[in-house]
């Protein structure tokens, strides 16, 4: 990360089926879709204000993916897509 502080301050987990896609609702106006429609790709969709604002298309192997959003106001939020549980 290029930020020298952070913190986590959500962990809510997601499953999604194959062949479909998963939308869940997150802190401060956010959403996030993974999307497994498209044979061995996976989709991750994030919105701020039910609005699309990045989108991000990769392997189904890789093993997490890193979505963020600026807000305007000077805070950066960034989610996490993991395959596997955290270790805490």
């Amino acid at each position: 990360f290029r930020w020298p502080h952070y913190w986590e301050i959500h962990q809510k987990p997601v499953t999604v089926e194959e062949g479909k896609a998963a939308r869940t609702d997150l802190k401060g106006g956010h959403a996030l879709q993974i999307d497994l429609t498209t044979q061995g790709k996976r989709t991750i969709r994030l919105y701020r204000d039910n609005k699309l604002v990045r989108t991000q298309v990769c392997s189904r192997g890789q093993d997490f993916n890193i979505e963020g959003t600026e807000r305007g106001d000077g805070k950066v939020w960034f989610f996490v897509v993991r395959t596997d549980p955290p270790s805490i």
